[in-house]
Order: C-alpha cells, then structure tokens, then sequence
C-alpha cells in the first residue's frame, strides 16, 4: 500500500501534496519523493528534519532555507552523503565539515574545494570510510597516517589500490589492508607479494590466494603445509 503510495504520489492532487501526514508517509519510503511535495511543505523544517532523519537524499529537494539549516543537513548526512545539497556556507563551514565527515567520510565529495584540502577533515573521512581515499587529493594518497586509517575498515572495496607506489611497498600499510581485505593482495607492490608474512596473512582470510603466488612463494614448506591442510579440511568439510 505504501508503495503504491510513492508512484502514485507526483499525481496526486495539489491537497494530498500538502497533507503531512502522507508526505512524511512516502517520503520515508523515498526520499525523492519530496520534490512533489508542495512548497509549504517542503518549507517545514519539523517535517524536512523528520523525512532526513531517515532518507537524507529528500535534502536534495528541501527549501534552499533548510538546505542551510544545520540540524537537516546534519541529520541527512548521518545516514547519506548528501553534503554537496546543502548551502555553500554550510560546505565552507570547517567546524561542520568535520562533524559531518565523521559520521560518513564520503560526505567530502560534497564539500568546498579549500576544506578537501585540509588534512583533518580528510584523515576524519577516511577514518569513517574506506572508499575516501579514492577521491581525495594526490598529496593524501602518499600520506601514510591517512592511508592507514583508510585500509583499516574491513570492507569490499581496497583503498591500498588508491595509495601512492610507495606506500604499495609499505609493509605495515600493506599487512593492515590485508588484513582487512584479502582483495588488497593484488595491489601490494611485487616484493611484498612474495613476502612471506604478507602472504599468510591474506592466505589467513582466502588460502586460495596462495595458487595466485610467485613460484618460489609456492615453494615455501610453511605456506605449502598452510594451504594444503586447508585444502584437506575443505574436502572433508571441517571448514
């Protein structure tokens, strides 16, 4: 019923789109759908702030008062990264770029040129989300504090793929990406992939990796008994 509620609501008539009983009704389904909704409506920060709580993308299609307003913006961008709707004084705001960017890092994306340079809001967002470190400056990216702090989420997405060449070859950022993600083997620098502790680790969460190893990495007895007792585990279904 809902649902068909939130198709439904762009041909309802002028009433229904200022009834706010029904606007907070579809729009915490579906944040979009609060371009509808009427001007009054969308005006109301009682309701905006209701309707963000829940479905920060309705920021998008709040007034250009609210999309001001500290307390909406800030209850859209605990729950999405819709930073880049909100006044440009609110994204040239540091004290609130850096409250917002620790609830979701990827809220940088949306704000000023001048604070995606400052390196506390930055480190705050990769400390937040690991997916940052592919949108920040190229200085960041060599920034090892930063680059920790991104490969330390465990997550699907490897933020040691985005890192500098150097620290690719770094050990202590490789081993805390891999431990984290069995995926960032792949992005380590060659003399790190046949580096046995490295290669443990990541056999440690997908011992599968070890068939993708170098030669003379498959050749060494610790990782062969490592693997193969894996292996014999599997077929019998202990693990």
């Amino acid at each position: 019923m809902i649902r068909e509620e939130v198709v439904n609501f762009k041909f309802m008539s002028e009433e229904d789109k200022d009834n706010t009983e029904i606007v907070l009704r579809v729009c915490k389904e579906s944040g979009s759908t609060l371009q509808y909704a009427s001007a009054k409506i969308r005006e109301n920060k009682e309701v905006i702030l209701e309707i963000c709580k829940e479905r920060g993308h309705a920021l998008e299609y709040a007034s250009t008062e609210l999309q001001a307003d500290k307390a909406v913006v800030l209850a859209a961008c605990s729950n999405s990264d819709v930073l880049e709707y909100a006044s440009d004084e609110l994204r040239s705001n540091r004290e609130f770029v850096l409250s917002v960017c620790k609830l979701d890092g990827m809220n940088i994306r949306g704000v000023s040129d001048e604070l995606q340079l400052d390196r506390e809001i930055v480190l705050a967002a990769c400390q937040s989300s690991v997916e940052i470190l592919y949108y920040v400056d190229e200085k960041f990216k060599q920034d090892k504090e930063i680059v920790l702090a991104a490969c330390s989420h465990t997550n699907g997405f490897s933020a040691l793929e985005f890192t500098s060449k150097e620290l690719q070859d770094d050990k202590e950022v490789v081993l805390t990406a891999c431990k984290n993600n069995e995926l960032s083997f792949e992005f380590a620098s060659q003399r790190l992939q046949e580096d046995e502790e490295v290669v443990l680790t990541v056999m440690k969460l997908e011992p599968s990796i070890f068939r993708k190893t170098s030669q003379d990495i498959q050749k060494n007895f610790k990782l062969q008994v490592f693997f193969y007792l894996y292996s014999v585990l599997k077929f019998i279904k202990i693990i």
